[in-house]
């Protein structure tokens, strides 16, 4: 039988993460057609990886080089057979049938390209699943931002986070995902294409969502589907957080240039921006002097 639903997990020296997030999702999803596939972005534990491919019967894409996040998925999406695609972090753990709740939605929602569940903090609180497009208003109350921290509960934060969409109980139309996991639908993406490989971390899902609204697909959060997401987990265990604002600050410029969020001739004064603010988050976790939340 055809798999129904692709699961691409992608990994990085996280295979504990990962063995949890599998153990789950087989756990709840028995009656679902699905295949697991794993691409690992030249992780050091080949070893645990190979052990979980005997395990749960993956297939595993190994990367002769850490190509990023899109690349990988790239990779797995060429490899994967369903009619729908999922991609996934390995800092995941499935409390339900939550993939079988988005496959459901989807199969009766043709115009929908692409769902993802909400996400659970790991005290079950519930956590920003959503972004909007990254405007300039949004770019400077974003979630760590000076101006963020400073006016705590500013209206525009709490829109660019998608807080307005929590706690409801009907699916909702967002503009971007939180792309710890989201499920594509295939056609959708043969007709936007595969992930730009420009974008090595961060706002690579981004661009997936605007090119998918560019062709009339809706994207959609819906609350029934819940997936705990221990956000931020690895990057942490990993002490990687300077790089990671490197490459969130330039997964942003690359967006914004890409699909001319604003007038060419303002680019130059936002690079500076940017540069200048992903400095002061860094400054300001560093000291303490004012925390994000």
């Amino acid at each position: 039988m055809s798999p129904v639903l692709s699961v691409i997990f992608i990994n990085y020296n996280s295979e504990q993460y990962l063995k949890e997030a599998l153990d789950s999702f087989v756990r709840y999803h028995k009656d679902l057609p699905y295949e697991l596939i794993v691409v690992d972005n030249n992780s050091k534990d080949v070893t645990s990886l190979r052990d979980l491919q005997n395990k749960f019967g993956i297939k595993l894409i190994l990367m002769k080089k850490n190509m990023g996040y899109g690349a990988a998925a790239n990779r797995g999406i060429l490899a994967s057979r369903g009619k729908y695609i999922a991609i996934a972090n390995p800092d995941l753990i499935f409390i339900n049938d939550s993939a079988t709740k988005i496959v459901e939605y989807m199969d009766s929602h043709p115009e929908v390209g692409a769902v993802i569940p909400q996400y659970l903090n790991p005290d079950m609180t519930l956590q920003p699943s959503s972004r909007k497009f990254p405007t300039i208003k949004y770019l400077m109350f974003a979630r760590s931002s000076f101006l963020s921290r400073l006016w705590r509960k500013n209206p525009f934060t709490r829109e660019y986070l998608g807080l307005n969409n929590i706690n409801k109980e009907t699916p909702q139309k967002i503009e971007a995902v939180v792309g710890a996991f989201f499920v594509l639908r295939r056609e959708a993406l043969n007709r936007i294409g595969l992930f730009d490989e420009d974008f090595f971390l961060f706002s690579e899902d981004t661009d997936i969502c605007y090119r998918l609204k560019q062709k009339g697909f809706d994207v959609v959060l819906l609350p029934n589907s819940r997936v705990i997401h221990y956000h931020g987990a690895i990057r942490k265990k990993r002490k990687v957080a300077p790089r990671s604002r490197f490459w969130r600050m330039k997964g942003v410029w690359l967006f914004i240039k890409k699909h001319k969020f604003i007038p060419e001739f303002l680019q130059p004064i936002l690079a500076i921006g940017l540069v200048m603010a992903t400095g002061m988050d860094a400054f300001l976790d560093l000291t303490g002097i004012i925390t994000s939340d």
